[in-house]
């Protein structure tokens, strides 16, 4: 009986430690909430990439650049949840990752914020909710990652291309 017991622990801590995309890591791991109260009108491009990443589409607008970068609140870093997590996992035999992992996927909202410059690349107005698409549809195109290469559309509606 006792070897049994040490085989039941042994696959319970394996599971626990190799279980690298589990709910416990997913929430300790959490993105803290982007920081929009510091970017305003007049600061430059290099500071709104460094607050908000990457943007997920640029666009030529009239000669002027146009960011939309795709982000996510609500899913903060919580040791809470990482224990609670633990707890149904080492109560259930790791079982608890079939819906533990789920949760911790769609935990916090995904939202876009559009970035608008000037011709020197300064902030001239940024917009929530908007993801771009209207951006590249009144002007003929259609909406593109910028890791994307567009053939065939017109330099006003074509994404910059990095």
């Amino acid at each position: 009986m006792k070897l049994h017991r040490h085989h039941l622990l042994v696959a319970i801590a394996a599971c626990i430690l190799f279980n690298s995309g589990c709910a416990v890591t997913m929430a300790l791991k959490g993105k803290e909430d982007p920081n929009l109260g510091v970017l305003g009108t007049g600061q430059d491009r290099a500071i709104a990439i460094a607050t908000l990443g990457p943007p997920s589409k640029t666009y030529d607008a009239a000669g002027n650049r146009v960011d939309v970068f795709k982000l996510k609140r609500g899913d903060t870093p919580s040791a809470g949840r990482a224990i609670a997590h633990g707890v149904m996992d080492f109560m259930t035999l790791c079982v608890w990752e079939v819906v533990g992992t789920p949760i911790e996927a769609t935990q916090g909202e995904t939202f876009y914020m559009t970035v608008y410059y000037d011709d020197q690349d300064r902030i001239v107005k940024m917009l929530p909710g908007d993801d771009g698409s209207e951006i590249a549809s009144s002007r003929g195109g259609t909406s593109q990652h910028t890791s994307t290469a567009v053939k065939n559309q017109s330099a006003a509606s074509r994404p910059v291309v990095r």
